[in-house]
């Protein structure tokens, strides 16, 4: 089975292609899902084929619930521009 194929029947054609198209994009991957969806099992498949894959346990995800004000936003232009000192 060609790994075309293989992520075809796993992942269905559309989330496929967006892999695909991802890892043509130089995107790294994340694989996260239920136990025994076959996470380890892709990541192992899609390194030795020479994509950047991991598993979700493996990032710390950090989630920005909130719009920056402007005060936030100056400070952060400052910090990036070095201006901070």
């Amino acid at each position: 089975m060609s790994l075309k194929d293989y992520l075809i029947s796993l992942l269905g054609r559309k989330k496929s292609a967006e892999l695909e198209k991802a890892v043509r994009s130089g995107k790294l991957i994340v694989v996260s899902g239920v136990n025994g969806s076959g996470k380890t099992t892709l990541v192992k498949v899609l390194k030795e084929k020479g994509y950047n894959a991991i598993e979700d346990f493996e990032v710390y995800n950090l989630n920005l619930d909130k719009k920056l004000d402007d005060v936030e936003s100056n400070i952060l232009t400052k910090i990036i521009r070095g201006e901070d000192k």
